[in-house]
């Protein structure tokens, strides 16, 4: 603790300080000019992306609206990918458990091979994971569309009752 008070009131520590404010000072108008170029192009994919997600989401709608099939089927393929989802998931809580419990003690010693097992059971783990949640994501796109639909044929049945 002696050390670190003594450096923190050192002349050297202070100019180390000023020069790196300095060199920060200096750096930071051209970082700001290449992190607003790097966003921009960020932000306008993300748009292109949204509105095109929003096309297929429109596409989806008018189709299920269209046939009571299409809803049912929509609903059973929804389904399958919840269900995949959750296999997906316990591969990958197994892939990450069953090395860590089925190696025996004396294999732990040999810390080059273990450094090996996890490296490739992690990275299955996150291969695994990532089905998941695409996954997930075709179930919620899935189920939205169909509640939108639903949604559309009530208010269009309601309004024809009304009139």
């Amino acid at each position: 603790m002696d050390e670190f008070i003594k450096d923190l009131t050192s002349a050297r520590f202070w100019v180390g300080v000023v020069a790196v404010g300095i060199v920060i000072n200096l750096v930071s108008p051209l970082l700001q000019k290449a992190l607003a170029r790097s966003s921009s192009g960020l932000l306008s994919y993300w748009r292109s992306r949204s509105r095109f997600q929003q096309q297929i989401q429109d596409a989806l709608i008018q189709r299920f609206r269209a046939s009571e099939h299409e809803q049912v089927m929509a609903a059973i393929a929804g389904l399958r990918h919840l269900v995949r989802a959750v296999f997906a998931f316990g591969l990958a809580v197994s892939v990450v458990v069953v090395p860590r419990v089925a190696i025996p003690d004396r294999i732990h010693a040999l810390s080059l091979e273990m450094g090996l097992v996890r490296g490739v059971t992690n990275v299955l783990a996150a291969y695994f994971l990532g089905l998941m949640v695409r996954r997930l994501g075709h179930a919620a796109t899935i189920r939205q569309a169909l509640m939108a639909a639903r949604r559309d044929q009530k208010r269009a049945e309601s309004e024809s009752e009304s009139e």
